[in-house]
């Protein structure tokens, strides 16, 4: 009885590991004139993103408050073990993303220099 206590335990912890783990990350950060990623300017924030019947319903637009008319500096979108297995099981109906954005700095005035 203790052994199967035990086994059971670990499987379970197993399952919880597997679906708080990371699938797969997708990064996006633009570069400036120089050619550098542009700097972000916020800590970062996050929204899970749920889209159903194969996408014909979806959540409209991310619109992120907090960049203040600066656009991003990073969006990465996340996908996990959890998320995956909701959308093999449900034959893609139903399909969750997490979204993360970062928002970058002011631009830079330009300087006349002649």
């Amino acid at each position: 009885m203790y052994v199967g206590t035990i086994s059971l335990r670990a499987v379970v912890v197993a399952w919880v590991v597997l679906c708080l783990a990371g699938c797969y990350h997708y990064r996006l950060t633009p570069v400036g004139p120089d050619h550098e990623p542009i700097p972000p300017a916020t800590e970062p924030e996050s929204v899970t993103v749920w889209s159903f019947g194969w996408g014909l319903v979806s959540q409209p637009l991310i619109r992120p408050s907090n960049c203040q008319g600066n656009g991003t500096a990073e969006v990465t979108t996340t996908t996990n073990f959890g998320f995956a297995l909701l959308t093999v099981v449900s034959l893609g109906v139903v399909a969750p993303l997490e979204v993360e954005w970062r928002c970058a700095t002011d631009a830079p005035l330009a300087t006349d220099e002649f």
